[in-house]
């Protein structure tokens, strides 16, 4: 816990602590439609299995989780993300739009 380890560090000391956070966490279970709908597309597109983690950053996903909206985060390989030259290839952005078009298509 935060706040107890800074009273331990601080012990003695005149401080204020605020914790604050941009956005509340969310989950979405892996039973849920979305996610076994996305995981279809991803394997008949790509032929590989998708690896489902929470490992992802802030997405625009937490707007629409706040309101109960079942998500899932999805998107090329990562690997060259915000940093210098960032970039993705041309086969992987295509990839990526055959997996959201074949999710639209079969999601019923």
């Amino acid at each position: 816990d935060v706040r107890a380890y800074v009273e331990k560090i601080c012990h003695g000391l005149n401080y204020e602590l605020e914790l604050t956070q941009s956005s509340e966490p969310f989950l979405t279970s892996i039973d849920n439609k979305i996610v076994q709908k996305m995981n279809e597309s991803v394997q008949k597109i790509t032929h590989e299995v998708p690896e489902l983690n929470t490992k992802g950053g802030t997405s625009d996903a937490r707007y629409f989780a706040k309101y109960g909206v079942k998500v899932v985060e999805f998107g090329v390989c990562n690997d060259r993300i915000h940093a210098i030259d960032e970039r993705v290839s041309v086969e992987e952005f295509e990839k990526l739009c055959l997996v959201f078009k074949d999710l639209v298509e079969n999601f019923n």
